[in-house]
C-alpha cells in the first residue's frame, strides 16, 4: 500500500482520485455531521455543491421524507432544514429522511473525489472504524482533507495524520509506503497533541466557530470515536458500510 495526502481538495483533479481508496476528512464539521446523521438514522446523506443544486435536488425528491441542510461561512443557509452543526442531526430529526447537504468545504471534497473506486468519510467520531477498514484494504490509498475555504486547516491535517499512523501501526511497516504529505501528517499527529479538543481550538476554524457561538461542536466533533460508523460515498449517496 502507499499512502498519500492531499492537504486541501483545490489541488485534486479527476485522475488523482480515480480507481483509487480515498478517505475524505472534514472534522469541522461535514464529515461529523455525516456520520451523526446516519447515526441517527437518516437513510442518506447526498452532498453537492451548491445552494442551488441542493434547493434543486430537494424539490426533485419527496418532499415529506427529504431535508435540504449546509451552511456558508459556518452559518446555516436562509430557508434551510438544518445547518452543519452535528447536534442539529437528533433522532426525531433525521431519521428515515434523505439529508441533501452542501457545506463550504466538505462536500466540494466529497464531490470532487467521486471518482474513488472507495470511498469513506472520516474524522475524530469514527476514527477507528476508517482505520481498520483502510488497514485491511491492499490497494493505495488517497487522504483527502477539505480544508478550509481553499486552505489548509490544521484539525483535518492532524486527523490524517491519526488514521495514517494508526494504519502503518496495523500494517507490516515493509508493504506500507507514504508520500511526503502523508509523513509530515503523521509526524504532526505525533508530536502537536493528545487532546483532539485542543487541536480543534487552537485551529483557526475552531476559533471561527467559537466566534460564532458553537464552541460546544469542537467538543462533539473531537470526540474519538463518539460515532463508530463508516460512511461510504457511492454514486451520489453516502450510506453506513454494512458487511
Amino acid at each position: 500500500m502507499h499512502i498519500d495526502c492531499f492537504v486541501t481538495h483545490v489541488g485534486l483533479r479527476e485522475r488523482d482520485a480515480r480507481d483509487k481508496v480515498i478517505v475524505v476528512i472534514d472534522v469541522l464539521r461535514a464529515s461529523t455531521t455525516i456520520c451523526t446523521a446516519l447515526s441517527n438514522g437518516a437513510k442518506e446523506v447526498i452532498p453537492v455543491n451548491s445552494i442551488e443544486q441542493a434547493m434543486q435536488l430537494s424539490s426533485d425528491l419527496f418532499a415529506d421524507t427529504t431535508i435540504v441542510c449546509g451552511e456558508r461561512g459556518g452559518v446555516k443557509v436562509r430557508g434551510f432544514d438544518l445547518g452543519n452543526s452535528p447536534r442539529e442531526y437528533t433522532p426525531g430529526t433525521v431519521k428515515g429522511k434523505s439529508v441533501v447537504l452542501t457545506t463550504t468545504n466538505g462536500t466540494e471534497a466529497l464531490v470532487k473525489s467521486r471518482t474513488g473506486s472507495q470511498i469513506l468519510v472520516g474524522c475524530f467520531v469514527n476514527v477507528s472504524a476508517v482505520t481498520e477498514a483502510l488497514a485491511n484494504i491492499n490497494e493505495d490509498l488517497l487522504v483527502v482533507c477539505a480544508g478550509r475555504e481553499q486552505r489548509f486547516s490544521l484539525e483535518d491535517f492532524y486527523c490524517a495524520g491519526m488514521i495514517i499512523n494508526g494504519i502503518r501501526e496495523t500494517r507490516n511497516a515493509e508493504d506500507t509506503t507514504v508520500s511526503d504529505t502523508a509523513s509530515v501528517a503523521e509526524i504532526t499527529f505525533r508530536n502537536y497533541s493528545d487532546d483532539p479538543v485542543k487541536v480543534l481550538k487552537d485551529a483557526a476554524h475552531g476559533q471561527s466557530l467559537i466566534e460564532l457561538g458553537f464552541e460546544e461542536d469542537l467538543h462533539f466533533c473531537g470526540e474519538i470515536n463518539r460515532v463508530p460508523v463508516l460512511p461510504v460515498y457511492h454514486e451520489g449517496r453516502i450510506t453506513i458500510h454494512t458487511a
